[in-house]
């Protein structure tokens, strides 16, 4: 039992070696327990929603933490951590929008500890990893009790602090399917370059052939109520002919339509509008320019 002495509040801390010994644990204390990795947020999770009566920790599970390429997919423990996946080789040339995201979180002592599904679970509307994830087509495997179950990163998000996620459920691998042919990179712009929760961010990856764009996938974080694929404006780039002056006019428009952002502490609705549309612009000419 460990006591909290800023606010004398007492709770336990579990830690098991297997998957299936913690999410019984996990259902079997119901609502009153945390799973923690990283640990980067358990104290912004606590002030928010007081103590919980047990904090379980995923950190003595074996076998969690990797980077693997398995035929056409690369497959990432749930416990890799952030500076792990901004590091990687295998992410930097296949999934490069993830690696910058994964890049920018907090700052080098928060990425040594927070993990990438850590990242995610947290639901943060404002989760750097989740709209470079999206325009991959990431999927989450999920364990349960000895049984395992996959969905796909695009309805794992409800609402700000919200998942599908269910009691006893752990995220145990990230898959992401290889896009041979595809260019992506990932944008996230904040007051200052470290430690900075976004005011916006958006991720995108482009299929270009024969100098027109063939697919198109794009993602935004911070301007709406979870991380979001921004499908109409995805598909008004799908057809452009790649030439010096394209014409963004009628995407920058749908962009603006397509979301919902808010004002906060960290800047206004209307100023997360505006940029969208200039990230949207800079982006574009970005990947058309890498496959000049």
């Amino acid at each position: 039992m460990i006591m909290n002495n800023s606010s004398a509040e007492k709770f336990f801390f579990e830690s098991f070696s297997t998957l299936k010994e913690t999410s019984e644990f996990l259902v079997s204390k119901g609502n009153v327990a945390m799973i923690s990795a990283g640990s980067t947020d358990v104290l912004v999770h606590t002030q928010k929603r007081g103590f919980p009566n047990y904090i379980v920790s995923l950190n003595q599970i074996q076998d969690l933490n990797y980077v693997n390429v398995d035929k056409n997919e690369v497959r990432i423990g749930s416990l890799t951590t952030l500076t792990e996946i901004s590091e990687s080789q295998i992410i930097i040339e296949k999934f490069p929008a993830l690696s910058k995201a994964a890049g920018q979180v907090g700052s080098p002592q928060i990425r040594n500890r927070a993990t990438i599904a850590g990242n995610l679970c947290n639901a943060s509307p404002a989760a750097d990893t989740a709209p470079a994830l999206l325009v991959y087509d990431a999927k989450l495997k999920i364990f349960n009790q000895g049984n395992e179950r996959i969905v796909e990163l695009s309805e794992f998000f409800v609402g700000p602090g919200k998942t599908i996620l269910e009691n006893g459920d752990i995220v145990i691998e990230i898959i992401l399917p290889i896009q041979k042919k595809s260019v992506s990179s990932f944008v996230k712009i904040g007051k200052r370059k470290a430690l900075e929760i976004s005011i916006m961010s958006m991720a995108m990856s482009v299929e270009i052939e024969n100098n027109i764009i063939k697919s198109a996938k794009v993602a935004c974080g911070s301007v709406a109520p979870k991380p979001v694929l921004i499908n109409k404006t995805a598909k008004s780039l799908v057809g452009l002919e790649v030439k010096d002056e394209l014409d963004l006019v009628n995407a920058i428009e749908i962009i603006k339509k397509e979301v919902t952002p808010i004002d906060d502490i960290r800047g206004t609705a209307n100023y997360r509008l505006h940029m969208l549309g200039v990230t949207l612009k800079r982006m574009v000419l970005e990947l058309v320019r890498s496959e000049a």
